[in-house]
């Protein structure tokens, strides 16, 4: 379920945080603070995710925000 009123940018990134914080292995979850500073728009390096691949699926996520 989504919020109408919310974007379809705004829901695509919130579903990828989600997605980076609960991945299986711990060391390629994001913290918290980092977390924030991507819903706030704010984070200090772009390549903080780097090239993060799961073993249970066929996603590779570069960069949380697309430029």
């Amino acid at each position: 379920m989504v919020d109408t009123s919310m974007g379809k940018d705004e829901a695509c990134l919130y579903l990828k945080i989600g997605l980076l914080c609960t991945q299986s292995c711990p060391k390629n979850q994001p913290s918290m603070s980092d977390a924030m500073k991507i819903v706030l728009g704010k984070p200090e390096d772009s390549t903080m995710y780097r090239n993060t691949t799961s073993s249970h699926a066929t996603m590779t996520f570069t960069s949380i925000t697309e430029r």
